[in-house]
């Protein structure tokens, strides 16, 4: 994977959680859960990357590893770099009939995207790592999601949104959601920032948790 950019070093005089991913909804879970938290994003080039790993015809397997290397790799930049904080990764790919659905883009590909799971089984993949003080830790979560038959105007509609531009695979908020029915898992991990899984993995690398984080 091409790192454009190596994180400038970052010390912290409390324990800090470093979330290292540009989404919206999960610095908005965050927020929500009242989990203080320090944003900061090293890009990377995923168009790039996105030519370099197969999309079609690969298995789930295939997709969830894919998206298990993806978080992995986004760590490397802040590796030795950042002292008392956590840095926490996560991405998500959709699966559907043998392709990996990544980020739209552009218009024409999210109206491309979301005929084809229409009224489809599919399999929103997500993984997170963290790591902190040398050790890291990861997760990968698969939860089977099944979306009903989409009519035009809410394919048009969402497509309209910047958002689902930047939404892998389909848009999960707005007008579509009433077309969702998760059907294995959870869907807050559609979103993409499962706060359990957050929990878990900072406790696996010995980050000391406020109790009040997760209550």
């Amino acid at each position: 994977m091409p790192i454009i950019e190596m994180c400038e070093e970052m010390e912290f005089d409390t324990p800090t959680i470093v979330l290292a991913t540009g989404s919206p909804a999960r610095k908005k879970i965050l927020d929500n859960a009242g989990i203080p938290f320090v944003k900061k994003i090293v890009p990377i080039d995923e168009e790039l990357l996105n030519a370099e790993i197969p999309h079609e015809g690969v298995s789930r397997r295939f997709a969830e590893r894919y998206c298990h290397m993806l978080v992995n790799e986004k760590q490397k930049p802040f590796r030795g770099r950042v002292r008392n904080g956590v840095v926490v990764t996560c991405d998500t790919v959709v699966w559907c009939d043998g392709r990996i659905l990544e980020k739209p883009l552009t218009r024409e590909k999210c109206v491309e995207c979301h005929e084809f799971v229409s009224g489809k089984m599919t399999y929103t993949v997500t993984a997170m790592a963290v790591y902190y003080n040398g050790k890291s830790a990861s997760n990968v979560k698969t939860t089977w999601v099944k979306i009903a038959k989409l009519p035009p105007a809410v394919i048009d509609e969402v497509a309209n949104e910047p958002a689902t531009l930047l939404a892998a695979g389909y848009r999960t908020q707005g007008a579509i959601q009433w077309y969702i029915d998760c059907k294995k898992g959870e869907i807050m991990n559609v979103v993409g920032l499962y706060l359990p899984t957050l929990r878990r993995l900072l406790k696996k690398v010995d980050f000391p948790i406020n109790p009040q984080w997760f209550a």
